[in-house]
């Protein structure tokens, strides 16, 4: 903000224009300060939402591991490589690009789960339920699907090697 001395303004004729002017300088900082304060609610919203959403994952992965069953958990992206989940209820569970890889997922309940994108290189599924289940680009290289019951509902009885 400008400052104006006393003296100065005691023998100074004030123009419309000088007060305009001064006026619009003052609006455009108290807008400037009104902009950066709305931008940094916005970005401290932004924070608490992620670590929030955060917290809730975790709290399934950590239902997951104390009671073996997480019916329709969120589980996006989590990594649970090598995992021994065996006999585990993951039916309508989100595992979308979820890390499997060389995971015990033998006798496993996942029935319509969301597999999507995730990775289950070298990991156990002898046995598990998959049917109905998303699996659209699911690494399965050298998975064991021996006695596993596919998508289609079909029983497998071979290591996927592609």
């Amino acid at each position: 903000m400008e400052r104006v001395d006393v003296a100065d303004t005691e023998d100074t004729v004030w123009t419309e224009e000088a007060i305009l002017a001064l006026y619009g300088r003052h609006a455009l900082q108290r807008n400037q300060t009104l902009v950066a304060v709305f931008f940094g609610i916005v970005i401290l919203c932004a924070v608490a939402s992620s670590l929030w959403y955060r917290y809730e994952r975790t709290g399934d992965v950590d239902k997951l591991l104390v009671s073996g069953s997480c019916e329709g958990c969120d589980l996006y992206r989590t990594n649970l490589a090598g995992a021994r989940l065996s006999g585990v209820n993951l039916s309508h569970a989100i595992l979308r690009g979820a890390d499997l890889s060389v995971a015990d997922l033998s006798h496993a309940d996942l029935r319509h789960a969301d597999l999507s994108g995730a990775s289950l290189f070298r990991a156990n599924l002898t046995g598990a339920d998959l049917r109905d289940a998303n699996v659209a680009g699911t690494h399965l290289l050298f998975a064991n699907l021996s006695g596993a019951m596919w998508v289609d509902g079909t029983p497998c009885s071979v290591f996927a090697t592609r």
